[in-house]
């Protein structure tokens, strides 16, 4: 069994377009955070066509380490992802469409090389919350004490911010099925 998970979160422009920053959260399997990351496209070097993107995910992004395109966003998440690899499950809340399709783009830049390396099995915390007898759907802030919904006030959609809040959610959910 893996020792670490690798949380992960990707915004991109709309539901199958573009990838355009990806947040990662790598920590123990007790919860300490070990390493994290935030890339993504230069912004003026994003094009955004989805209208709810624009506002819902553009005002949120933040800071983070720029890459000219989505190319070099790719291999950058691949580059963290094989860091973790050999001692990492991967994990992201709601994983289909955007962060599972991440990972098949990313296989798929060198698949003759990569295509045994992605994550696998890759861990979701829908069902997680499924098992605790929570709605799969449910407003993750309903799941964050007070001052952590503080923290996490109006950055919803930010890639780092939305690793951050599974892997929270994740670890509390985990100590409640323990």
């Amino acid at each position: 069994m893996q020792t670490k998970i690798l949380f992960i979160d990707a915004e991109t422009d709309g539901l199958y377009g573009s990838f355009l920053t990806v947040g990662l959260v790598v920590t123990d399997d007790a919860g300490n955070m070990i390493e994290k990351a935030y890339y993504g496209i230069k912004k003026e070097n994003m094009m955004i066509s989805d209208v709810w993107t624009r506002e819902n995910v553009f005002p949120v992004l933040g800071d983070y380490e720029a890459c000219e395109d989505e190319a070099e966003l790719l291999e950058k998440v691949w580059a963290f992802w094989m860091k973790y690899r050999d001692e990492a499950y991967a994990a992201a809340d709601v994983m289909y469409p955007v962060e599972s399709r991440l990972f098949m783009k990313c296989v798929m830049n060198n698949e003759s090389e990569r295509k045994y390396l992605g994550p696998f099995p890759m861990l979701d915390l829908s069902s997680l919350l499924m098992a605790a007898g929570y709605d799969p759907l449910i407003d993750r802030a309903e799941l964050l004490d007070e001052d952590e919904k503080q923290m996490m006030a109006n950055k919803t959609h930010n890639a780092l911010n939305d690793a951050e809040m599974t892997t929270a959610i994740w670890f509390k959910l985990k100590g409640y099925l323990t």
